[in-house]
């Protein structure tokens, strides 16, 4: 007897304990639809928030009215308690744990409370400047008000809305249509049943089971589409990676169509021995329909991932196909396992980007090599320009400016660069500005054998020179001095080589010659056209290929200009120079 007694209240108890359990599983969408459209259009008419969008909402939110929320607390939009609220609170675990929730006494209180919410609330003003049949825009608008923090709610309730025909309670509230009855409502659920042995076939007259039934002796649920999984799993109670992984999807989005749940873990076999491929039927509408894992599906059948069966192909759901289906020619779109990766096109992809981009790198430094091996030789630099425009012509040092006027008379001012190695002279100071000064020459007759080459720039008959009778001791074939009657001004330096004439020396019989008896000094090197040796002539622009132990102010003396100008012309930062450098050092002579 105490033992029966015992059986007895355990049974009982367990039966109040799933009360609460069942409750929250006995309405779907239509019902819910049909509970709660005519309070939907009375608010409509009172707030002018449109029917369709409140329905759409409440079904979002409750789950189609069998979220635990609402169950306990007839809260059917998810407000929050807020600052200004002074009602009844429940807590559940939201955006964060435990968080306070407004509760009413009726659902009428909750829709009333929703539309005063929108109504009164700044944040939502915007609102109401939209048509009440522009329920995508109202959608939109609630998101960017920051109603909910799901990114596709937008998307979630225009889905609703267009799914169940939710826009011709709008029409409803407006006058537009007549009012409808609960039964019209009818439920657009996909039904199906078990047959036998054989296939899973549909059967309109038969709904879906409500709440948690199982399908191949699993748990299961039936959801509709836009169902967000975070609140199936914490309803009940499973991880949201398990969810996840035992409905073979990709990630936790929300259902972008009407399917099963499985609560817990699909079988690799089916309970039927096969499954007749209906029109329209993917693989994983299959692996749902009943509950086979989606891999062992496509192991059994001898099927790749992506491929899709043919319309009335029978697929084995136990043991294994001797040959593969039909496939379809176009792959459903709505497959969620489609487009998964495929890790060796995938590093085929890199390779050949990691090629295609060493090729770019290869050919960039090949430009930039050949663009450092090709000098510039066309532009000068800004300051070049500038000091040539100054410099003007340049005559060559032994040589006439005027061939017409004698030498003694005053002439252009012309700059004559001296030559890099030359005889000593006596005076320094005499080589610009004055006229008639001794001049230290050497006679022929102290190095008969060491006579001095000397290559003319221009030749003799275009630069007639102004001379005297040479006195019997000086040899004219022999002796180079430098003109005493020609006059020079100081002038900006030019890049110009100095090219050393043979003359007749002029010195007059009241000032005669000082001469200095010694060994002669080599002569200047120099080029056949009068430059010095190692200069480059590309066009009109004269070059000097740095060698080594050069420097700046060597080089700048080589060529009698200033380092200043060195610098400016080749844009040198700095007074280093490297070997094989090449640096730009005048003009050539026109």
């Amino acid at each position: 007897m105490y033992m029966q007694l015992r059986r007895c209240f355990f049974a009982v108890s367990f039966l109040i304990g799933c009360m609460p359990f069942v409750k929250a599983q006995t309405t779907s969408t239509p019902q819910y639809i049909a509970m709660y459209k005519d309070i939907a259009i009375d608010e409509m008419k009172r707030s002018g928030i449109p029917a369709s969008i409140t329905l759409a909402q409440g079904v979002l939110e409750t789950q189609s009215g069998n979220s635990w929320l609402v169950q306990n607390s007839n809260n059917h939009f998810g407000i929050k308690c807020k600052n200004n609220w002074t009602g009844q609170t429940v807590n559940y675990d939201d955006d964060a744990r435990q968080e306070c929730f407004r509760k009413y006494n009726t659902a009428a209180d909750s829709y009333k409370d929703h539309s005063d919410f929108l109504k009164n609330n700044p944040r939502y003003s915007f609102l109401f400047q939209f048509q009440m049949e522009d329920y995508k825009s109202w959608a939109y608008g609630l998101k960017q008000a920051g109603y909910a923090t799901s990114k596709t709610y937008p998307q979630q309730l225009i889905k609703v809305i267009e799914d169940y025909n939710l826009q011709q309670y709008t029409m409803e509230g407006e006058g537009r249509i007549a009012r409808s009855t609960p039964s019209t409502i009818t439920n657009t659920k996909p039904s199906t049943t078990t047959t036998g042995k054989g296939n899973t076939a549909a059967a309109a007259d038969k709904p879906i089971p409500s709440g948690v039934f199982e399908i191949n002796g699993r748990k299961v649920l039936y959801a509709e589409a836009g169902t967000a999984l975070i609140q199936v799993a914490d309803e009940k109670d499973i991880k949201l990676r398990n969810l996840v992984k035992y409905n073979d999807l990709a990630n936790d989005d929300p259902l972008p169509k009407s399917n099963y749940i499985f609560l817990e873990k699909k079988g690799k076999t089916g309970k039927n021995d096969f499954h007749v491929v209906k029109q329209g039927e993917t693989m994983y509408d299959i692996s749902q329909a009943e509950g086979i894992q989606l891999r062992w599906l496509r192991r059994r059948n001898r099927m790749k991932e992506g491929e899709e069966p043919a319309a009335g192909q029978r697929l084995a759901l136990q043991g294994y196909a001797s040959t593969k289906p039909d496939l379809a020619k176009i792959p459903p779109p709505e497959d969620p396992t489609e487009g998964d990766l495929n890790p060796k096109q995938i590093v085929d992809d890199v390779k050949t980007e990691m090629e295609r981009q060493q090729q770019l790198a290869q050919q960039q430094q090949a430009q930039q090599q050949q663009a450092q091996s090709q000098p510039q030789v066309n532009k000068l630099p800004d300051g070049m320009v500038d000091d040539l425009k100054k410099i003007g012509d340049v005559t060559p040092a032994g040589t006439s400016t005027t061939a017409a006027k004698p030498a003694t008379s005053a002439t252009k001012p012309a700059y004559n660069p001296a030559p890099a190695t030359s005889a000593p002279v006596v005076n320094a100071s005499a080589s610009v500005g004055t006229s008639a000064q001794p001049v230290a020459t050497t006679p022929a007759a102290t190095a008969p054998s060491q006579p001095i080459a000397t290559t003319p720039a221009q030749p003799a008959a275009s630069k007639p020179v102004a001379t005297t009778p040479a006195t019997p001791a000086q040899t004219p074939a022999t002796q180079t001095s430098t003109p005493a009657a020609q006059t020079s001004a100081p002038v900006a330096p030019a890049p110009v080589a100095p090219t050393p004439v043979t003359s007749t020396p002029t010195p007059s019989p009241a000032q005669p010659t000082a001469s200095t008896p010694g060994p002669q000094q080599p002569p200047p090197s120099t080029t056949p056209g009068g430059l010095p040796e190692g200069t480059i002539q590309v066009g009109n622009l004269l070059y000097h290929d740095v060698t080594s132990k050069e420097t700046l102010y060597g080089i700048s003396k080589r060529y009698n200009i200033t380092v200043e100008q060195l610098r400016e012309w080749n844009q040198l930062e700095a007074y280093d120079i490297k070997i094989g450098q090449r640096l730009l050092v005048g003009k050539a002579q026109q």
